[in-house]
Formats: C-alpha cells, structure tokens, sequence
C-alpha cells in the first residue's frame, strides 16, 4: 500500500505530533508501547441519560385534583403540586 509518508511527517512535525508506521505486527506493539509512555492527560467525560416518568399516569391523575402546595408520596418521594 502506497502513502504520502513524507506528507504525514510534515503533518506530525508541524502539530507538535509524532509520526507512527507499523509494518507488522511487533512493530505495532512496540509503538502502543511507546504511546503508552507517552504524558497521561486527564479528560473529563459528561455522561447523559435520557429520563423518564416512572408513574406518569399517577403524576397525572393527581395533579386533576391537587391543589396548589398539595403534597404527596410516592415510593417514600414527597412530590409537591404547583400548578401553573
């Protein structure tokens, strides 16, 4: 397989990078090795979830006869009605 390896060493050195090519497997190994030596650099990931109602038809069958301020339990979780 024919690359433009002298086009990604520019690449590497302009970028502050470093250049890699494995032509088999040991040779790849060994620079997984190397990378690894390389300075760790600590990430911050957000993790997102989508939420649910888990007893939207409770939720909604009180909130027709709660009134302003009402309270109510639901698997010990005090919800408190605001109407809007």
């Amino acid at each position: 397989m024919e690359i433009a390896e002298d086009v990604l060493k520019k690449v590497a050195e302009t970028t502050g990078g470093e250049y890699f090519r494995a032509t088999n497997n040991k040779s790849l190994r060994d620079i997984y090795a190397r990378i690894d030596k390389l300075e760790k650099s600590k990430i911050q990931v957000n993790v997102f979830r989508n939420k649910y109602d888990r007893y939207p038809w409770i939720i909604n069958s009180r909130r027709h006869f709660a009134t302003d301020g009402d309270n109510f339990k639901i698997n010990n979780i005090t919800f408190k009605t605001i109407i809007l």
